[in-house]
């Protein structure tokens, strides 16, 4: 009779590992943040939430990945000249899709933009900081140990697809009126499936953290809600009356149909990039979604 808990080595399955990263990030990370509240304002403005909370992440892949007698480059942190490359591409891809995404929507006259007299250079950087550690945070949670474990467990596909599907539930869109609701789902959904092909890609954090992030900056430096949260960019957009279904309204552009389109591209984009896997994830297959999926 099969072990629900180990495989036919006495070794915990690889969905039970997953379980246990998520939960042990959850018991660290909770405490990390709630303290986090209690500093003084000074220091929550140098020390981000997000970084608080890439912080307890970090810890719970470490715990992991020692039990398991690997590095902390196994799970694609590798830092070297490949992942400043790929981070930084990232960001540019990320900053492009959302200008295209933007461009569109302006274009078709969905709203337009007022310059925001008060805001300064600083106010960018620290965006900037901001969403490095939410990139970091959020990539290394759902496509870092979790996700790799899956991967190796029940196949690319599935793990894609469970991942995604937490992931997109992590973003509350209970406030989103209409058929707004549907699309920031399936935008959210989508957007995972993107970042999981990066690491797919690549066998590396990098570019799914720098596109993660430069999506979420460029967004917020032109005062786009991110995810149903309000931004002050150099940029103000002035909603037009009755495109909303366009826009995204209050909960941004990632309620948008547009967003879907833009993100329906980048993935056949990556579907059809043969980029060289990190050494550390040599055996990567070439096309993550196709792939026919394994039972370890």
């Amino acid at each position: 009779m099969r072990s629900v808990f180990f495989d036919g080595q006495r070794h915990w399955r690889s969905g039970w590992k997953a379980v246990g990263f998520l939960l042990l990030t959850i018991v660290l990370t909770g405490p990390l943040l709630a303290g986090h509240r209690f500093l003084p304002a000074e220091a929550r403005f140098f020390v981000p939430g997000s970084w608080v909370a890439f912080f307890g992440v970090l810890l719970s892949t470490a715990i992991c990945v020692r039990l398991e007698r690997r590095g902390g480059s196994s799970v694609g942190l590798r830092m070297d000249l490949r992942f400043a490359r790929h981070l930084a591409g990232g960001i540019a891809a990320g900053v492009a899709l959302v200008g295209v995404g933007t461009a569109i929507v302006w274009l078709a006259g969905g709203f337009h933009f007022v310059r925001v007299p008060e805001a300064q250079v600083g106010l960018l950087l620290r965006s900037a900081l901001v969403m490095l550690g939410v990139g970091l945070s959020e990539e290394l949670a759902f496509h870092g140990y979790a996700f790799q474990r899956l991967t190796q467990g029940i196949g690319p596909v599935k793990a894609q697809l469970v991942m995604a599907t937490i992931f997109a539930l992590g973003h509350p869109v209970g406030d989103v009126p209409g058929s707004g609701r549907v699309w920031a789902l399936v935008n959210v959904f989508v957007a995972a499936l993107v970042f999981g092909l990066c690491f797919m890609r690549t066998g590396s954090l990098a570019l799914p953290v720098g596109l993660h992030m430069g999506w979420n900056w460029a967004m917020g430096a032109l005062g786009v809600a991110v995810s149903g949260v309000e931004s002050k960019g150099w940029w103000a957009p002035v909603q037009h009356a009755g495109k909303e279904w366009l826009t995204g309204g209050s909960y941004g552009l990632e309620a948008s149909p547009v967003d879907f389109g833009v993100l329906v591209a980048a993935a056949l984009v990556l579907l059809r990039w043969k980029a060289r896997p990190a050494a550390e994830h040599p055996g990567l297959p070439e096309a993550p979604l196709l792939a026919a999926s394994t039972v370890r």
